[in-house]
């Protein structure tokens, strides 16, 4: 996917991470340059510029854009005593204690990872040197408009001394919200996951988790008959997947079914794996989704072969909207890697996917490739999938690759939309490459 109009200096240590966020998949870059900023972009787009004071790496894009840390440094790399939380400047009741060595001590109250200020969710217990012992919880607060009204408990577990999580556990799935009340259910001994774990889950207007999955770990490890939830498990995109396991690895056949109200039409045949947990034959599986309301679902599905864990022959790239087939793409894979004319379906950003049309040679794209955004309407007096269009905006990409699969050369922005429409005016950004290194950018309206 054509993802950003440069590349970066090889000199910077750049983390891909793909992150959910329930409505949607997405690649984060997370970038550390040698002046020690941490820098996050995504789609090309900077999100935001810090300092590089500690390991930790945020996952979550309103934490990215609204969340900050206050407090003293020593030596101005240490962070030392109380350090509190700030969201858009305003404080937050999380708050964190340093010792002299710039280690977590004492009584902390932790932003949990899909904590938003609807979604205020803290983690709280007590460190010693930099690990955690003792009783840990979350707990959401509660409020009426801007008035704190209490806390409810969420889950709950105990650390031993080395910081290890020990007996019964009640653990919060990392995106867990009101449109994602997803838990899991077991033992832990010296932090390792043993016996019977449940999933549970439960919508927002209910007052009881009900199991959906779940099965049996021997020594941290999955064993036998376990059902999982997919990897896009969400309160529309109910799949769950069921089959064995053999010490950690996935093997024979595994079906996939829809477990929510919707999507009831989508079915997938039976996934198989050998004895070495490799996927084999016949394949349906999606790949990325979108959730812009409970009644317009778009997701992208991959269907075909496997042979020895590595995608061969030629795939289809389906896009649904909602139940329903609403444009295709896809291309050939040799031994896992993509050759020949593809026509890929990729997630731009959180209001439409894009067409990418263009060759592959051994696993990277080269030659000239177009691309166009796709965009759906709705029609809000009808619950019908057919009342949802798809048409295609004008706005292209157009440019070369060169055989290292880097931008070579003059690539096209054209975007022609409402402007053009109204004005009859085209506005062109031209940029020039160098093996994937922007080096000329230039802009005309005419």
């Amino acid at each position: 996917m054509i993802k950003s109009l440069y590349q970066r200096p090889s000199n910077e240590k750049v983390i891909e991470i793909e992150i959910g966020q329930q409505t949607k998949l997405q690649t984060l870059c997370v970038i550390y340059n040698n002046q020690g900023e941490v820098i996050y972009e995504m789609h090309g787009k900077q999100l935001r510029k810090m300092n590089d004071i500690n390991a930790q790496i945020f996952k979550n894009i309103e934490q990215i854009q609204n969340l900050e840390w206050k407090g003293d440094l020593k030596d101005s790399i240490k962070q030392i005593g109380e350090w509190k939380a700030f969201w858009q400047n305003s404080p937050l009741y999380q708050r964190v204690m340093y010792n002299t060595n710039g280690r977590k001590e004492g009584l902390c109250h932790e932003v949990f990872s899909s904590f938003t200020k609807q979604n205020y969710l803290v983690e709280s217990g007590i460190y010693k040197d930099g690990i955690r012992v003792g009783k840990w919880m979350t707990n959401k607060f509660l409020w009426i408009g801007q008035s704190y009204v209490g806390q409810q408990l969420l889950n709950k577990g105990i650390y031993n001394g080395k910081g290890q999580k020990i007996r019964r556990w009640i653990e919060l799935h990392p995106e867990f919200s009101k449109n994602l009340l997803l838990i899991y259910k077991g033992r832990y001994f010296d932090d390792v996951k043993n016996g019977i774990w449940w999933t549970k889950f439960k919508y927002f207007s209910e007052n009881s988790y009900s199991t959906i999955g779940g099965g049996t770990y021997v020594n941290g490890l999955k064993n036998g008959y376990w059902i999982d939830t997919c990897q896009y498990f969400n309160n529309l995109m109910q799949f769950l997947e069921s089959g064995t396991y053999n010490q950690g690895v996935r093997t024979g056949i595994w079906t996939i079914k829809n477990n929510g109200k919707n999507l009831e039409k989508l079915h997938f045949p039976n996934m198989i794996y050998d004895e070495n947990g490799q996927k084999q034959g016949i394949w349906m599986e999606i790949s990325k989704y979108l959730i812009q309301s409970e009644k317009l679902v778009t997701f992208i599905v991959l269907q075909g072969c496997y042979v020895d864990g590595e995608k061969d022959e030629y795939w289809d790239i389906l896009l649904f909207i909602n139940n329903q087939i609403r444009q295709k793409g896809g291309g050939r894979y040799n031994q896992g890697k993509k050759v020949g004319k593809w026509k890929e379906l990729e997630l731009q950003n959180d209001q439409f996917w894009r067409i990418e049309q263009g060759e592959y040679k051994d696993g990277k794209k080269y030659g000239l490739w177009e691309s166009f955004p796709l965009n759906y309407r709705r029609n809000w007096d009808t619950n019908t999938s057919s009342s949802i269009n798809t048409e295609l905006f004008p706005t292209r990409i157009i440019g070369t690759f060169n055989q290292n699969g880097k931008e070579e050369g003059c690539w096209m922005y054209l975007n022609e939309t409402d402007q053009y429409n109204k004005f009859n005016c085209l506005n062109l950004q031209r940029v020039e490459f160098i093996n994937g290194i922007k080096k000329i950018n230039y802009q005309k309206t005419f």
